[in-house]
């Protein structure tokens, strides 16, 4: 089953003039996105990457009917984003975390705060307790229960934003940007979490990123260049194609650029297959070995 699915969307954040008589092809320009189309299979986990202003957070909007696509269709879980009757139903079960988590707190306490989601979309009040245990066991933060959401670091924080979303048991997690403003060992704390739920309770993952480390766990990358979809594949196909990513302003994870000049060095060990520290680590290993 097909959890997201992008079908020749357009969308952009001005409309034209109703006299404006430019050819389409002018117009489609000032697009944030434009001519869009993927798919997200149930379970999967995707990454989005592409370089600032290249429509990475309205794709991540689109995907959860925030934005609505001018033109083509978003349909998630088998429900149009255009029919305002499924809005409700979709963003039941997409939850959407974004890069500031200050900006998704409500409450002073981090349990509080875990529990307005479900508040909100009418759950039980007898159920309530049972998600918040839930959602704080699937990212590692039951101690932190009682603790006021402002004593925590960036890291945890953004595992308590992570948390409030997964209280309305959404079927998708849309990450957008949500690791941007932490450092290195918060960044690597979200991760791990999100790694857990795609494969714990099969949750389908779309991940908006600029970090390439983080892309090369997806199981899937769609590359956007300038509001298109210029790349998809998996992550060993995707930063095989250095060149031309070096030519839309992007990068290639650490481990592949390394192992990449080791190959031109005439060491080779398998630069194409090296996405991640622990894996260039191994093979280095191994032909000293």
């Amino acid at each position: 089953m097909k959890s997201i699915i992008f079908n020749n969307v357009f969308f952009k954040y001005s409309n034209p003039q109703a006299n404006d008589s430019r050819p389409f092809e002018e117009l489609v320009k000032n697009y944030a996105v434009k001519d869009v189309s993927f798919s997200v299979d149930e379970g999967q986990f995707v990454a989005v990457i592409g370089h600032n202003g290249s429509g990475k957070s309205t794709l991540a909007k689109l995907a959860n009917g925030l934005l609505i696509p001018e033109k083509g269709e978003v349909n998630i879980l088998g429900l149009d984003t255009k029919e305002s009757k499924n809005l409700y139903e979709i963003r039941k079960n997409v939850g959407i975390v974004f890069q500031n988590p200050d900006n998704q707190m409500i409450a002073a306490i981090v349990e509080d705060d875990i529990a307005f989601g479900p508040e909100n979309i009418g759950v039980p009040s007898e159920e309530i307790s049972g998600r918040v245990d839930w959602a704080l066991n699937a990212v590692g933060m039951q101690q932190f229960r009682n603790t006021s959401s402002y004593r925590l670091s960036g890291g945890q924080k953004q595992r308590i934003a992570i948390a409030g979303v997964l209280a309305i048991k959404p079927k998708i997690l849309v990450l957008d940007e949500s690791t941007a403003m932490l450092d290195p060992i918060g960044r690597k704390e979200v991760l791990n979490v999100v790694k857990n739920l795609n494969k714990e309770f099969n949750m389908t993952v779309l991940l908006i990123t600029h970090y390439m480390e983080e892309a090369a766990f997806a199981d899937k990358i769609v590359v956007l260049n300038d509001g298109e979809k210029v790349l998809e594949g998996s992550p060993a196909e995707i930063f095989n194609s250095y060149d031309y990513l070096k030519q839309i302003g992007l990068s290639v994870p650490f481990a592949s650029e390394v192992a990449r000049r080791l190959a031109f060095s005439g060491v080779d060990i398998n630069s194409g297959g090296i996405l991640a520290t622990e894996q260039l680590f191994e093979s280095i290993s191994r032909l000293l070995s």
